[in-house]
């Protein structure tokens, strides 16, 4: 009875060992899925990644010889830091993600894995499409905390790579009708080596391939819109695909109608108060002249300084100039005033040839330091043996005053 209760225990035991085995080798294969990372329930992910490499070769193209590559593309701008006149160009932050099918990287979907999501290193070991942007002048990756970029495989052999970038590109601009303009700022991308018999590129979502945050601002631009085009470029080397996204901007009046157009106009203003100030003030009067007409080249210059030199004439050029005008006319009619009372106020002296005068015209005239003046010219007729010409006298005459100036030319 002994020998038999000694069996059975023996019996539960190994029945115990036998249910409780599968367990036990199971807890450390869970283990590695977790912390090991390349496991996942009974898949091993490294040895999907490792077949990869087995005949592939990362030079050639998929379906090479066959249907060119149809590689999509959306964008989705995260912010637009400078739109500059003087470089013609502007910079933009946003991410880039390209699609694309490589047979070569199908696996055999299982519970859980349809979807590969790997990191930046993986994409030096397989074929990616030499996409450039045309019209970059400068760009650089973000690589903080860690390069901002990954690789996503479907079992089907579709990849999805998406990268942040940040580009500076160029925007050639028409400042005709500055500063009430609108420019339109546009980011070309093209395949650098293929040509369309290898690669075609085309908006992957259509019209809506292209996003832009809402957080995007400009302190002197407003996004009016964006559109998308895809063309076909013919160049020495063939034809390529090509893919344009254009942004729209407006201009913000804000910053000039306070800093230019409203200060020129009151210039031309302070400009007229030499008509009112007393007409023997003449410092004062002409001090003003030269101040308004020196502050309105300093304008002018401070505002072209800002922008490029352009050979046509600009919507400010005219506002400013018609301004500068009129100063400059203010300063010329208080000059012409001054020279003339400082002729007609010279001693009048005749000579001896003189033997008779003659009215010769009279005529009202109005000046900007007399009310009314009246004119009168006298043609003095003289010896014709001793003053060689006729002598031609004026006379001015104010009515508030009885006395007269007089002047003599001999011609």
């Amino acid at each position: 009875m002994g020998s038999f209760h000694a069996v059975s225990g023996s019996f539960v035991l190994l029945v115990a060992t036998v249910v409780l085995l599968p367990a036990t080798h199971h807890t450390p294969f869970a283990y590695a899925a977790t912390a090991g990372g390349s496991m996942l329930g009974d898949v091993n992910i490294s040895a999907i990644l490792d077949s990869f490499s087995v005949s592939y070769d990362k030079r050639v193209r998929p379906n090479y010889g066959g249907p060119p590559v149809e590689v999509g593309v959306t964008m989705y701008v995260l912010s637009i830091s400078s739109l500059s006149e003087v470089k013609m160009d502007f910079t933009l932050d946003f991410y880039f993600r390209q699609f694309w099918t490589d047979p070569r990287l199908g696996f055999k979907p299982r519970t859980g894995v349809e979807t590969l999501s790997v990191g930046s290193e993986f994409i030096k070991n397989i074929w990616v499409p030499d996409t450039f942007f045309v019209n970059e002048k400068q760009s650089y990756f973000h690589i903080a905390t860690t390069s901002n970029e990954f690789i996503r495989i479907h079992h089907s052999g579709s990849i999805t790579r998406s990268i942040r970038l940040t580009i500076t590109a160029s925007c050639p601009m028409n400042l005709q009708y500055f500063p009430m303009d609108r420019q339109l700022c546009h980011i070309e991308i093209e395949s650098f080596g293929y040509t369309m018999r290898d690669i075609r590129y085309k908006w992957n979502e259509g019209p809506n391939s292209v996003g832009v945050s809402n957080e995007v601002s400009l302190p002197q631009f407003k996004v009016l819109g964006h559109r998308q085009r895809a063309m076909e470029i013919s160049l020495t080397t063939g034809n390529y695909s090509r893919l344009a996204c254009e942004i729209q901007f407006v201009r913000s009046m804000g910053y000039y109608l306070i800093q230019i157009y409203i200060p020129s106009g009151l210039i031309v203003i302070i400009s007229w108060v030499s008509f009112w100030l007393n007409r023997n003030a003449t410092p004062a009067r002409v001090a003003l002249g030269v101040t308004t007409v020196l502050t309105m080249t300093t304008l002018m210059s401070s505002t072209n300084a800002a922008l490029p030199k352009i050979s046509y004439v600009k919507s400010i050029d005219v506002y400013l100039g018609t301004c500068f005008v009129m100063v400059f006319a203010s300063l010329l009619g208080e000059c012409d005033r001054v020279l003339f009372r400082a002729f007609t106020s010279l001693p009048l002296s005749f000579p001896s040839c003189v033997l008779s005068y003659t009215p010769y015209s009279s005529e009202p005239c109005r000046s900007s330091s007399e009310l009314v003046e009246y004119r009168r010219r006298i043609l003095v007729q003289g010896s014709r043996d001793k003053c060689k010409g006729p002598i031609f006298l004026e006379i001015v005459t104010s009515p508030s005053s009885s006395s007269s100036s007089l002047s003599s030319t001999t011609t």
